[in-house]
């Protein structure tokens, strides 16, 4: 167990109820174990399911669960009288827990029965819940009145030094300069720092891939428990990092799939929701590469080829067009990329960030290259300072296909180009003279 002394302060707060709630193997059951340890308090800890669909039931097993044999029901509110007589018997200071709350039917009275519970609490006494989910609708009243604290997905990420204290921990000899990796590809997700530091091979895997128990993990806990239209509207989606509702729908051929994104956030199934003018969804890196790991498992290379192929258009309108040039590389859209980058190279080039434009051509196979005169132009002018001659006989290229073609832009840009490279050079300056007898007749 690391304890959490930040987390603990936020459970110190005094508030009648907190609600504690992430993704699973956010570490939430360990968070509220290692507070009761940490701070001696006396508590009642009760591990809720979907049995919990009576509230007579619900008080039996609490009553049971405080030393009485059944819980007695009273002339008046029998609820409330229950509860009564159930706090009398905890010795205040006191904590109720309701473990796995999320499990609890969503129309189960029981809920109704919590909230009474925490309107009930004697002085000295708390009630914390842990749960998957945001508080139900039923608590409204609570969340107006301020009788709620919340601990949610974003406290409970594990901060760096967090992660280097449980991999201490956990793996003495684990190399120090993998740190930084391991917490990064994490990202705070206690479960997964846990099972990557059993699958080392998975930190040093180019591709990003999920590692096998990381796979095994996700398709139990989250895909395992979806509906098809929610796989479907998952393994689509997958292939864009960051999206709103709206390329949701427009991606998946589902109107309700921006809808899907939103109970997959209020669930708090590894999906982020950014704030903005329209809300954007971000899925947790290891979520995602279990998902894009089995898109590639169960779509054809065709299927596969036709998301990637619509989603890079979706990404380079949002102005995400690194990830458009990824998707269109990685479905072999070699007409698709290289118009990608005709037409973003310019402004790639002035931000300084020619090495990607140079990435992107040398994807791109060479014959479709040859034939495309910018694509020639930007690989020439990509390398004219360190490869003179090589540029030059890009751009010589390049400048033919533009003449063939009577595009004036280009045949101008090439040949100035061109003549760069000579005095990057600095060698044989008369083919010059060619070069310029060539602008009268351009």
């Amino acid at each position: 167990m690391l304890p959490r002394p930040r987390l603990f302060r936020l459970l110190d707060a005094g508030r009648p109820l907190t609600w504690v709630w992430g993704p699973p193997g956010a570490g939430k059951t360990a968070l509220v174990v290692g507070y009761l340890e940490a701070r001696r308090v006396h508590s009642l800890w009760y591990q809720c399911d979907a049995g919990d669909s009576s509230v007579p039931g619900f008080l039996d097993y609490l009553a049971r669960a405080a030393g009485r044999p059944r819980a007695k029901t009273a002339a008046g509110d029998p609820t409330r009288e229950v509860l009564r007589e159930l706090f009398e018997r905890l010795e205040a200071p006191f904590v109720l827990v309701l473990d796995g709350y999320h499990e609890i039917p969503a129309d189960s009275p029981v809920h109704e029965a919590v909230r009474e519970a925490v309107d009930e609490l004697p002085p000295g006494g708390r009630l914390v819940v842990t749960s998957r989910a945001e508080t139900p609708a039923v608590f409204a009243r609570l969340r107006a009145s301020r009788a709620i604290g919340e601990i949610g997905w974003t406290d409970l990420r594990l901060t760096p030094a967090e992660s280097r204290a449980l991999v201490r921990r956990l793996a003495p000899a684990f190399p120090a300069r993998l740190l930084p990796t391991l917490h990064e590809r994490a990202a705070g997700w206690a479960a997964g720092l846990v099972l990557l530091l059993q699958e080392r091979r998975g930190l040093a895997d180019e591709r990003r891939r999920a590692p096998d128990g990381i796979v095994d993990y996700f398709a139990g806990e989250t895909l395992a428990k979806a509906d098809a239209d929610t796989q479907d509207v998952l393994l689509q989606t997958a292939f864009l990092p960051r999206l709103t509702a709206a390329m949701a729908n427009a991606l998946t051929g589902r109107p309700d799939a921006g809808g899907v994104l939103a109970r997959l956030h209020r669930q708090n199934c590894f999906t982020v929701e950014h704030a903005a003018a329209s809300a954007v969804y971000e899925y947790h890196p290891l979520f995602r590469a279990f998902l894009l790991r089995r898109a590639y498992a169960v779509l054809t290379v065709d299927q596969r080829a036709d998301v990637q192929r619509r989603a890079a258009a979706l990404l380079e309108r949002d102005g995400q067009v690194e990830a458009a040039a990824g998707l269109l590389r990685n479905a072999g859209d070699w007409a698709g990329l290289a118009r990608l980058v005709e037409s973003r190279a310019a402004a790639f080039m002035a931000a300084g960030r020619g090495a990607l434009v140079d990435e992107w051509i040398a994807a791109i196979p060479d014959e479709v290259t040859r034939e495309r005169p910018w694509l020639l132009f930007w690989r020439g002018a990509g390398r004219t300072a360190a490869a003179p001659a090589a540029a030059r006989a890009d751009l010589d290229a390049a400048l033919a296909l533009f003449r063939r073609a009577g595009d004036a832009d280009g045949s101008f840009r090439a040949w100035a180009a061109l003549v760069e490279t000579f005095f990057y050079e600095q060698e044989d300056y008369r083919p010059l003279d060619g070069l310029i007898a060539l602008f009268d007749e351009l």
